[in-house]
């Protein structure tokens, strides 16, 4: 549904959806507190059951993606716990066996491990503050012991991932009545 309103060109012979072209229909409705309805993700949801349980039809889960601007549902959805540390061995899996030494590519267990060792550095993506968390300073500040280490705590690779997951939980969903409208509106905007 999504991509049948975007125009086609023509590339190396073939035609094919130009999705260069993006609908910012959201920008025009963002000032309107009624349009966007806060929804709390849980395990077991996806972009398309969203769509399915709140709007009857999976194939609007553009519409959750163009609410919550997600470009990637990959990168940018939410993920529940297994889907998760299966993106976190794939992410990291080349720096633990970096660290490791090692000539084979270790398990996903293996991976996971690694994110979360707190006996080694390479696997710390910057130190918080213990007093205000949103102060960071970089692993080479402070290991070159600029700051006090009993001040910082370190926030190692699997941490930081499953704390930017959980921001992703809490999402949007346009209000039933707005989607006939961004519908009409979006074939409008990508037609002309």
């Amino acid at each position: 549904m999504y991509f049948k309103s975007f125009p086609t060109v023509n590339w190396n012979g073939q035609e094919m959806v130009d999705l260069s072209r993006r609908a910012d229909i959201m920008s025009k409705l963002q000032g309107d507190s009624l349009v966007f309805l806060p929804y709390t993700l849980e395990e077991g949801d996806t972009m398309e059951s969203v769509a399915y349980n709140y709007y009857g039809d999976a194939g609007l889960s553009w519409l959750v993606g163009m609410a919550n601007d997600i470009v990637d549902p990959y990168t940018d959805f939410w993920k529940p716990d297994d889907v998760l540390e299966r993106y976190i061995a794939e992410k990291y899996t080349l720096e633990a066996k970096t660290d490791l030494n090692l000539d084979y590519t270790p398990e996903d267990i293996q991976v996971i491990e690694w994110t979360k060792n707190e006996t080694i550095t390479d696997n710390i993506v910057y130190y918080a503050s213990k007093y205000s968390p949103d102060l960071r300073i970089t692993r080479a500040t402070q290991e070159g012991g600029k700051y006090a280490s009993a001040e910082f705590i370190a926030m190692r690779y699997y941490d930081y991932e499953v704390q930017e997951n959980e921001k992703k939980r809490n999402i949007n969903v346009v209000g039933t009545q707005y989607v006939n409208q961004i519908i009409d509106e979006m074939k409008t905007i990508l037609n002309d």
